[in-house]
């Protein structure tokens, strides 16, 4: 089965999470292909939740090269019959993670099987990725590889990504103070102070000198007078809650959970108002790799004919890479085919041209 034949199959296989399905079919799938196309990895399963395991395929713990794929796609849009069924046009390949990521995964499968058993390779597939990221998570909590380099086949459109920016997601109430809506000035209005709050704080971790720059996004406010601990709606009153969700994209390590609500309490302070039910969704620190073995990737990409693009960090989302780099030391990078611009929309797909460029590549990056 090549490489188009066999991303088709994945694609056909659902591997959304909701309450019925999950990644499931697509890991039995692999965990059946590694076992009798590449049988000289040794494959375990790692237990991720009741019915989802990550697959490790490995011949030791210090591979040069370690490929981590996820299994999960997002949830369909449109009509699932549609997005399950594979349609090639011209040259590009359609269907639910036909970008996101399964062909990227069918690159570093097949890499890994023609470079053969002298290759020093390993394979991990993961799940979760585009929920909570359970899998990754049980894989660096459970698993200490030592490689030199590992490989996320994310649709980058044959840029390489060699970091990513962090992620911390918090929520929290804020508390004003109600007054008659004749006479707003005898009040705190929870809602105006809120974006006040945000905008001071999002001065705060934004400095346009820093490299990778850290930004804030309001992600949910929802405001109102607050009734028995719960937010209501009432007009004629000064609202005196509201709950705020954030989500912040860090350029630094010491950006995250415990320091953002530490500017927080104090900007709320100088505003009047207090913070009350901190919680924190996501605290995950940013990575930048050295390079030193990100360049092995450079010189294959080069030696194919196809141009060096770094990817901007400024411009990246959140991925997996963060976890394995600082976990186990190691360099990460993230470099697949795929129309990034097309993920998890309805439209997705993935050049099959790139499909092959990449297997060729990473063939040769494993030799």
């Amino acid at each position: 089965m090549d490489t188009i034949e066999l991303t088709k199959q994945l694609i056909r296989l659902p591997s959304y999470v909701n309450g019925q399905q999950n990644e499931q079919p697509v890991a039995d799938f692999i965990w059946d292909y590694v076992g009798k196309n590449i049988p000289w990895l040794k494959q375990t399963r790692q237990c991720v939740s009741k019915g989802r395991y990550n697959i490790i395929a490995k011949k030791s713990d210090t591979p040069s090269v370690v490929f981590i794929s996820h299994m999960d796609t997002v949830m369909p849009q449109g009509k699932k019959e549609e997005r399950l069924n594979p349609r090639v046009v011209g040259n590009k390949l359609y269907g639910l993670g036909a970008c996101d990521m399964k062909s990227g995964l069918v690159a570093a499968l097949c890499a890994v099987q023609k470079a053969g058993p002298r290759a020093d390779a390993a394979l991990i597939f993961d799940c979760d990725e585009e929920y909570y990221f359970r899998g990754a998570l049980t894989l660096v909590k459970e698993l200490s590889l030592r490689p030199r380099l590992a490989v996320f086949p994310e649709p980058t459109d044959l840029q390489i990504l060699s970091g990513c920016r962090g992620v911390v997601e918090i929520e929290f109430l804020v508390k004003g103070k109600t007054a008659h809506a004749g006479v707003p000035k005898n009040g705190k209005n929870a809602i105006t102070l809120s974006v006040e709050l945000v905008k001071i704080l999002e001065t705060k971790l934004f400095n346009a000198k820093d490299p990778v720059r850290t930004t804030v996004n309001l992600s949910s406010l929802r405001g109102g007078v607050m009734q028995n601990d719960t937010i209501g709606i009432q007009a004629n009153a000064v609202p005196d809650g509201a709950q705020i969700l954030l989500d912040i994209r860090t350029g630094k390590k010491n950006v995250n959970a415990k320091t953002v609500f530490a500017l927080i309490e104090a900007i709320a302070k100088k505003l009047g108002v207090a913070v009350e039910n901190e919680k924190i969704n996501l605290d995950y620190p940013p990575f930048n790799s050295q390079k030193k073995y990100v360049k092995k990737l450079e010189d294959v990409v080069k030696k194919s004919g196809n141009p060096i693009i770094y990817s901007p960090l400024n411009s990246a989302g959140f991925f997996e890479a963060s976890f394995v780099a600082n976990a186990w030391g190691c360099e990460a990078v993230a470099f697949g085919p795929g129309n990034k611009q097309t993920a998890h929309t309805k439209e997705e797909y993935t050049n099959i041209s790139d499909l092959k460029t990449v297997e060729s590549i990473f063939t040769e990056l494993i030799r």
